[in-house]
């Protein structure tokens, strides 16, 4: 059922609703969200007004927290009027039943109504008709063929032709715009966005943190509150941070502004001096790998260095992630989120679990924690590897790996010390000094793997056995080409979260069981081709916001495989391109489906189909890399074999051309 399962839905009589029109929002708060049920659903109920409310308190919580879109955020019951006059009569009767004194979130797609924080009103979608769609998206034509579209937005929109209820709101002066240009936002959040900008007295660039309030982080923390502690804080720490300016409040929220701290994320800063940048396809470029990674051992010293000013001054860092660490244009290294960190011998506000924090670190010496995080830090620098419960051959891994590039080093001992029971930051520091680093000469090949013993009875999955596994129920689709409804078909191929073989893709794969008519299938595809995305790596397939991916389950290998499924021939060229983007050795993980063997996969079918022996040693390198992950069980042999075994097989053929 989706998101509407939070919901309980009363008097909603379809035939008795416009399609579009104004509805209306009540918000609260943690606090007072009982009080304002206990007020406003007997009202309801005694004028049977067509209505749902979010049923559960975890619900709740979520809704109000910064888990929940801007755009939807604090709408605890949404109110569905059947007219206009209806619309206007119940605000009024909801305006006189709520005290004004009462808080709520604001409703940042809506418009409040009057001075009430808790009532807001907005035009959009009241019931869904596939007639009314357009690329999934409900779609309203005005009187002189105006386009308006029901998207999320986190701010009031009407169409053009439809009058608002209140006067336009008159945009007064502020301090904020008198001061500060904003020039970009770096992050769009619940709890509040973050903005770049420039301050017009000193036409230095800035950062503005905003913080919303109500807006929940967890349990009874609210966001507001972090962003206060992390401005605080930073006025008493005098490097690696982002020097504060001022706080200004303004209209509901604060704005803590910092100065801006030029540089690159920690992240990608440091990919291009590990294996994500590494060659092995020549001893030039081994050569090259050994210098880059003693650069990201420089790095690390560095990093380790300003983790220990830190803990010199008995500040543990908490929600230490490679996203949260600058490499600035001074070559200094900063840590931009503050909002976690604390003294240490007390105890985090909140607990941390992310990609390089496990939970049960929440509870354990701060420092030491602190320590196990830069250690799983590392790992996820380097290669993607993690440690997410207990230390596994980690460090093994990471060196076989870094041997296959040529580099022979012992950093897993300080790999091994940041994970033990007393680790320290200073320690870290002596043993990094001693880590050695030689070039290694020996090279992995794949004919070394033919005496592994594995079952050679198992089978390559087709493409429609994979697609099955991940596209999930097709009894609606079936429905739409059994009732030839071709507006039913696109509101549910647009409905899909994805654009790969977990989504639409995977559903016109298997439309084809129930004979999609040809139209349908080139209409999806086309659709899905436009979307596509070049970058100075290739071409590939968006799975949101600024993220491409390479992979079989979401991304361009999977589209690969279809496009050649189709119609090899038509999709030739796209094919070519699409392989162009994945001309590299190594990927963040190594499965079929979302790894380095999915992608080797495609290569080969572009290899055969296309006589383009050139990607045959792309396809090498990324089985070799993924055969050091089956070594360590990471990935599983009926995933590993036939890839392995079929370009065995082609790269014999190609040796007999």
């Amino acid at each position: 059922m989706g998101k509407e399962s939070i919901y309980s839905f009363h008097h909603i009589v379809p035939d008795e609703l416009p399609y579009f029109g104004y509805k209306i929002h009540i918000s609260a708060t943690l606090t007072n969200y009982r009080e304002l049920y206990g007020m406003v659903r007997p009202f309801l109920e005694d004028n049977r007004i067509a209505y749902k409310y979010i049923k559960k308190h975890e619900d709740i919580i979520h809704n109000f927290s910064v888990e929940e879109t801007a755009a939807e955020s604090g709408k605890y019951f949404t109110i569905y009027p059947k007219t206009h006059q209806d619309f206007l009569t119940l605000l009024e009767q909801l305006y006189d039943l709520i005290p004004v004194a009462y808080d709520g979130i604001y409703i940042m797609s809506d418009r409040a109504y009057r001075d009430s924080k808790v009532i807001f009103y907005r035009f959009g979608t009241i019931k869904m008709d596939v007639r009314y769609m357009e690329e999934g998206i409900p779609t309203l034509i005005g009187p002189n063929q105006e386009k308006w579209q029901d998207v999320q937005r986190s701010y009031f929109d009407l169409p053009s032709w439809i009058e608002d209820i209140q006067p336009e709101h008159i945009i007064q002066e502020s301090y904020l715009s008198n001061n500060y240009l904003v020039t970009s936002s770096l992050s769009n959040k619940n709890g509040g966005n973050v903005y770049c900008g420039k301050s017009l007295r000193t036409e230095t660039s800035v950062v503005l943190k905003e913080a919303r309030p109500n807006v929940i982080y967890f349990d009874h923390c609210y966001k507001s509150d972090l962003r206060k502690i992390e401005y605080e804080l930073s006025k008493k720490i005098d490097k690696h941070i982002a020097k504060p300016i001022e706080h200004v409040k303004e209209w509901l929220n604060d704005y803590y502004i910092y100065e801006d701290v030029k540089g690159e994320d920690f992240y990608e800063y440091a990919k291009k001096l590990t294996i994500f940048s590494y060659s092995s396809l020549s001893a030039q470029d081994r050569k090259e790998n050994l210098h880059r990674f003693r650069q990201f051992l420089s790095l690390v010293d560095r990093l380790l260095q300003m983790i220990q000013y830190f803990h010199d001054k008995d500040l543990v860092l908490h929600d230490i992630h490679p996203n949260n660490i600058r490499v600035g244009d001074d070559d200094e290294l900063y840590f931009i989120d503050l909002e976690h960190v604390y003294h240490y011998q007390s105890s985090p506000l909140v607990g941390i679990y992310n990609d390089v924090s496990l939970r049960e670190w929440n509870v354990i010496d701060g420092k030491v924690a602190d320590c196990h995080k830069i250690g799983n830090m590392l790992l996820y620098v380097l290669a993607k590897l993690q440690v997410s419960d207990g230390l596994s051959h980690e460090g093994d891994l990471l060196e076989l790996l870094l041997n296959h590039y040529g580099i022979s080093s012992n950093i897993s001992l300080l790999i091994d010390y940041l994970f033990s029971e007393h680790a320290t930051i200073r320690q870290a520091r002596e043993i990094l000094s001693a880590i050695e680093v030689t070039f290694f000469k020996d090279s992995f090949q794949l004919k070394n793997l033919e005496e592994m013993s594995i079952p050679t009875d198992i089978k390559a999955k087709t493409l429609r056995m994979r697609v099955q596994e991940l596209a999930g129920d097709m009894s609606l689709f079936k429905e739409s080409i059994d009732r030839l409804n071709g507006d039913l078909f696109k509101y549910l191929f647009h409905s899909e979260p994805s654009y790969g073989l977990d989504g639409s893709l995977g559903k016109l794969i298997l439309c084809q069981d129930y004979s999609l008519p040809k139209e349908w299938l080139d209409y999806g595809l086309d659709y899905i081709n436009k979307q596509l995305h070049a970058n100075a790596d290739g071409l590939f397939l968006p799975i949101g916001q600024n993220k491409l991916s390479p992979y079989v389950n979401n991304g361009s290998a999977g589209l690969i495989k279809v496009l050649i499924h189709v119609d090899q021939v038509k999709y030739k060229e796209l094919i070519l391109e699409l392989a162009k983007g994945l001309r590299f050795e190594f990927a963040q993980f190594p499965s079929y489906h979302f790894g380095m063997l999915g992608i080797a996969d495609a290569l080969l079918d572009v290899c055969q189909l296309y006589s383009k022996e050139e990607y045959l040693v792309f396809v090498e390198k990324l089985v070799i890399n993924a055969s050091f992950f089956l070594a360590y069980n990471r990935i599983s042999v009926s995933d590993f074999y036939p890839v392995w075994q079929r370009y065995m097989e082609v790269r014999h053929e190609t040796n007999q051309v």
